[in-house]
């Protein structure tokens, strides 16, 4: 599927008139820009082992969830380290949360 759009230069007496057009493609019920990038075949087969994927794009898209989801975690581990849930400690501030 091909989106496209026009872009127009209103700061100028002449109007400019660019033509964009990019490939889509579906995924689920998202539309998502086609990307092409190079990719180490060995690195891609290792990454489809580990993560019990079939196809280049399910691998990609696992690959780059996972790696969000463990900042995520990441972050929050530090935050609970950092005395993140001390408030609770105090029954009061504790019942405060749950009202």
């Amino acid at each position: 599927m091909t989106r496209s759009g026009l872009r127009i230069n209103p700061a100028a007496n002449d109007v400019y008139i660019l033509f964009v057009a990019e490939e889509y493609t579906a995924v689920g019920e998202m539309l998502v820009p086609k990307r092409l990038i190079d990719l180490d075949d060995e690195l891609l087969a290792a990454a489809r082992r580990e993560l019990n994927t079939t196809g280049i794009a399910d691998t990609v898209r696992t690959a780059l969830q996972q790696a969000v989801a463990k900042s995520a975690r990441a972050r929050q581990i530090e935050w609970l380290e950092g005395g993140g849930l001390a408030g609770l400690a105090d029954r009061s501030e504790r019942d405060d949360v749950w009202r």
